[in-house]
């Protein structure tokens, strides 16, 4: 196999990994999403985004892997050009879904303050007035 096919190779099977990771997290992200923004609408876009972001993070880290520039990499055995450039995806992904984590985190925390303020502000029944004494 020419470096060139097994480079291809390589980056093609770390776009293909990183899809079907995203297709494991889709669900409970939209969920998840949907509540926090209050539409499907601003969450169908940050799903979008999601996914670009870990697609994106997995193929350009598996590019960086084994470039032209690296040394000696016209020599390097294709199999472990293409284990390399996955080790470099697979920490790509993982830690664009770290950051993403942490961020959905936050923001879940913040969306759980917000709507413990809103119930304590109006109350679930109503006050009774209290009741003057017949003197």
């Amino acid at each position: 196999m020419s470096p060139i096919a097994a480079y291809l190779v390589g980056t093609g099977l770390s776009l293909l990994v990183a899809v079907a990771v995203l297709q494991i997290v889709r669900g409970r992200l939209t969920q998840v999403l949907a509540e926090l923004c209050e539409s499907e609408k601003r969450a169908g876009f940050w799903v979008v985004m999601v996914n670009l972001t870990v697609c994106l993070a997995a193929t350009l880290l598996a590019m960086m892997a084994v470039s032209p520039g690296t040394r000696g990499a016209a020599s390097i055995d294709p199999f472990w050009g293409i284990v390399t450039q996955m080790k470099y995806a697979l920490g790509g992904m993982i830690a664009s879904l770290v950051v993403l984590s942490v961020v959905i985190g936050r923001s879940i925390v913040r969306f759980e303050e917000r709507q413990g303020a809103a119930r304590r502000r109006e109350p679930l029944l109503p006050r009774a007035e209290p009741r003057s004494s017949p003197e």
